[in-house]
């Protein structure tokens, strides 16, 4: 934090005899805490980070191993979250921690899953700028986020995912509400980020832990890795 003032933008392009593959890279303005963060250049550097994440097919979230999460960072997470990117989490000075402790890694990333819960779906990697660790592991992970977003599943398979779920968690109903709903069908709507209409009978109700386990089902029959998706329920007519 405090070492970019302005958004800088790299254009990268990465070869192929059929397609070339453009990207552009934008090193934002970090975040530090509201408290910290010093009215004039520092606060408008915050401002177009802002915007350049709305704009933003990817974030790559940047987090050092030697510092704890902070409230911030739980805002960003959410932040990240509702406007619908796609996120790879770089857990960066991997090089500082101690190397003897081989669970080390693990416990950090079920750490910044736990305090970060809204990101359960993003990769964690742990990378060094100082040393290049992992760097080259960035743009696969982040190339595979992209598709992610904006991956299309077809009504067959949907279809075919239905019973599935019934079968596995029987549909759940909203407290008051007297009778378990029934689930008619499930249809992609868009993409950037994938969304999913559940549609149930009429005058009936779905609880909304029920629509968090139809997402889990989802990431777990395709693969969404990096992206965040979107489950909303609708009532037929009839």
């Amino acid at each position: 934090p405090h070492t970019t003032r302005e958004p800088q933008d790299t254009l990268l392009t990465i070869p192929d005899p059929q397609s070339p593959l453009q990207l552009l890279l934008v090193d934002t303005a970090g975040i530090r805490r509201n408290a910290r963060i010093k009215p004039g250049l520092e606060q408008l550097g915050v401002k177009k980070t802002m915007q350049t994440i709305e704009r933003s097919d990817v974030v790559i979230f940047v987090v050092n191993a030697n510092e704890p999460l902070e409230i911030q960072d739980k805002h960003l997470a959410g932040m990240l979250v509702e406007k619908g990117v796609a996120v790879v989490v770089a857990v960066n000075k991997w090089d500082l921690l101690d190397r003897s402790d081989t669970k080390s890694g693990d416990e950090l990333k079920e750490s910044i899953h736990r305090t970060l819960p809204g990101l359960d779906f993003a990769p964690v990697l742990f990378i060094s700028a100082t040393n290049g660790h992992n760097v080259h592991k960035l743009l696969p992970l982040v190339l595979q986020a992209n598709e992610s977003r904006n991956r299309i599943i077809a009504n067959e398979e949907l279809t075919a995912l239905l019973p599935r779920l019934i079968k596995r968690h029987r549909p759940a109903r909203e407290r008051g509400d007297t009778r378990h709903p029934v689930l008619r069908r499930i249809e992609q709507t868009s993409t950037r980020p994938p969304t999913f209409i559940v549609w149930i009978g009429p005058k009936q109700s779905l609880h909304e832990t029920y629509l968090r386990f139809i997402e889990n089902q989802l990431r777990r029959y395709f693969d969404f890795t990096g992206t965040p998706l979107r489950v909303e329920v609708r009532q037929d007519k009839k």
